[in-house]
């Protein structure tokens, strides 16, 4: 996977995320010129977020937020009337860590179609990183009946050399071989036609899909000691999403809801038709 493409799955996945909290189209545009660079000394103001993406490699990388766009966001994300000359305040903060934690789960999921391979982007610190970036992007986000947002997106080295493309190999020159005939091109259209009638074959199947509240790691020894009414703390925090599981894989995320008495999931994000079909292939 090239940079330009690494940086555009954060563009997508930040102007989804957005049109899913405010209910409006964003527009993602993407800029690595001199204005991508964050602002001095204004970057010492605003909202610095710091994460680790990995494997198949282990590198950081950082985003910033003006305080006037962080706060703006803020207030439109927790629900609250968003004003363009609102105050940045810790609860403003808190809720942009929030937001990007679910942006970076959406990338994560979108790395995994692509690759085939569970890729992680943990949340490291709300702070500026002690690196110097690599690599800088600026996402510009707009949409009708709000004002423009601008995330700042910085790459530490490794990560970018990980993403640079190998260098060309020189051309070597080309055997000479016997002309053979070429064979038929095969049809577009009826390879299509194909593929959609064997994809319909497998719509009827049913399978069983998971919920997920959280994982625990535990000796043998204290398995062994559970009893009725033992307490099982997870690692995830009750605020989180619960993941939802097809064939051991996740394949998006929400929130339990009560639905004429069962539990259900109101699905928050959710990864392509493509990537769930690859999540049956083990």
């Amino acid at each position: 996977m090239k940079t330009q493409e690494y940086l555009q799955l954060w563009s997508q996945a930040s102007a989804e995320l957005l049109q899913q909290i405010l209910g409006t189209a964003f527009q993602a545009e993407m800029d690595t010129g001199e204005d991508a660079a964050v602002p001095k000394p204004a970057g010492d103001a605003g909202i610095w977020l710091e994460f680790l993406a990995g494997p198949p490699i282990s590198a950081k990388q950082a985003f910033w937020m003006s305080p006037s766009d962080g706060a703006y966001l803020a207030r439109a994300f927790v629900g609250e009337e968003a004003e363009p000359a609102a105050e940045l305040t810790d609860e403003n903060r808190d809720a942009i860590a929030e937001l990007v934690r679910q942006i970076a789960g959406n990338v994560a999921l979108a790395l995994k179609a692509k690759l085939g391979k569970d890729c992680v982007v943990q949340f490291v610190a709300a702070a500026a990183p002690g690196w110097s970036p690599a690599v800088q992007n600026r996402v510009r986000l707009t949409a009708d009946g709000h004002p423009p947002l601008t995330l700042h997106i910085q790459l530490e080295s490794p990560l970018a050399e990980a993403l640079a493309p190998p260098p060309e190999a020189p051309a070597a020159r080309p055997p000479v071989t016997p002309a053979v005939p070429a064979a038929p091109a095969a049809d577009p259209a009826s390879a299509a036609v194909a593929e959609q009638r064997n994809l319909e074959l497998l719509l009827d199947m049913e399978l069983e899909v998971d919920i997920r509240f959280g994982r625990r790691e535990m000796l043998l020894r204290d398995i062994l000691e559970l009893n009725a009414g033992a307490v099982v703390e997870f690692e995830q925090h009750i605020e989180e999403p619960v993941e939802l599981l097809l064939g051991g894989r996740v394949i998006g995320r929400g929130e339990v809801v009560v639905v004429d008495g069962n539990y259900g999931l109101r699905v928050s994000e959710i990864c392509g038709a493509h990537a769930r079909l690859n999540s049956l292939v083990k």
